[in-house]
């Protein structure tokens, strides 16, 4: 039996093995055809808080925070040629910028801990970052990728104890290196530090020297060096001694079981006694901790000391107490 198809008015004939015959061929072509792209490529990105922590404005605080990359295909295996730029935020590529306590830190954000390259989007002597993701067909079709954020903050910064903020977030862009990849993501992320109040002191010694107990009193000066940060109120006071029987209102140098009187003053008349209490001790605000402030402490050995045994008289130690 024959299968009949009419064309144009007339009948054509064809044997079934022919048409058969056809239609294998035709399957066959159909089977041969590669496999569809079955959907597009899509990225996704997070960043994390770059915080410092404490800043003590006299050594460089480095610190690191990460960016999360997570690429995934539909249907098939890709490697994503991807690149990382990141944006001023406050300040500029040459010193990016927190602000707090109506004062402002620099830092910046680097490619490693060489801190050599400052991580931005290539202008201004920036670098970005580029890299490669495979995502293979298994496992769901997804990788990620954890790069690391390089901060340094650098010292010594004279500014006033606060928390302190980029006041502009960091837009971290990642796109394609080959452009239509994959859509360009982008997310942002802050950084933040902190400056607390600080004090250090130094001392050098009292001498009085040689003390002719019958003659009049015995003056000297020493002094107190004092660094505070930017804008710390404070006080220095001072204790009575370490020497038996030694106070405030009248403090005492020991030669053995032999006592010489003496006291320290905050001014040059010898009129205020120095002490470790408000009222007798003296007060300042910080200019920074690499700016020293020096406070004269005023020595008077008292008159009239007349059975004085001869020899080495001293207190060993003296406490300055600086409040901050």
């Amino acid at each position: 039996m024959s299968a009949l198809k009419y064309r144009r008015g007339s009948y054509v004939t064809r044997s079934p093995a022919a048409a058969l015959r056809a239609c294998i061929a035709a399957c066959a072509v159909f089977a041969m055809a590669p496999a569809a792209w079955a959907g597009p490529n899509n990225c996704s990105v997070t960043a994390a808080t770059h915080s410092f922590g404490a800043f003590d404005t006299l050594n460089a605080n480095p610190g690191t925070s990460s960016i999360t990359l997570t690429c995934s295909t539909n249907g098939k295996a890709f490697t994503f040629d991807y690149r990382i730029a990141l944006s001023v935020g406050s300040g500029s590529f040459a010193n990016r910028q927190m602000s707090g306590g109506g004062d402002v830190l620099n830092f910046n954000h680097y490619t490693s801990a060489a801190y050599a390259s400052v991580w931005g989007d290539g202008s201004a002597g920036t670098v970005t970052v580029t890299g490669s993701l495979f995502v293979p067909k298994s496992a769901g079709n997804t990788a990620t990728t954890i790069l690391t954020v390089f901060g340094l903050i650098g010292a010594p910064q004279n500014v006033v104890p606060a928390a302190y903020a980029t006041t502009t977030p960091i837009t971290v862009t990642v796109s394609a290196i080959t452009a239509g990849d994959f859509p360009t993501v982008t997310t942002t992320f802050n950084t933040n530090a902190s400056v607390a109040a600080q004090c250090n002191a130094t001392a050098a010694t009292l001498g009085f020297g040689s003390v002719n107990p019958l003659s009049s009193q015995v003056d000297a000066t020493t002094s107190i060096t004092v660094n505070c940060t930017k804008t710390s109120a404070y006080t220095v006071g001072l204790d009575p001694g370490t020497s038996a029987g030694s106070t405030i209102a009248q403090r005492i140098m020991a030669n053995g079981a032999d006592s010489m009187l003496y006291n320290l003053y905050t001014d040059s008349a010898r009129t205020s006694v120095w002490g470790n209490s408000a009222g007798s001790w003296l007060s300042g605000t910080g200019a920074g901790l690499t700016i020293p402030q020096a406070w004269t402490v005023y020595g008077r050995i008292a008159p009239g000391q007349t059975n004085l045994a001869a020899g080495s008289y001293q207190e060993n130690a003296i406490t300055v107490t600086v409040t901050y």
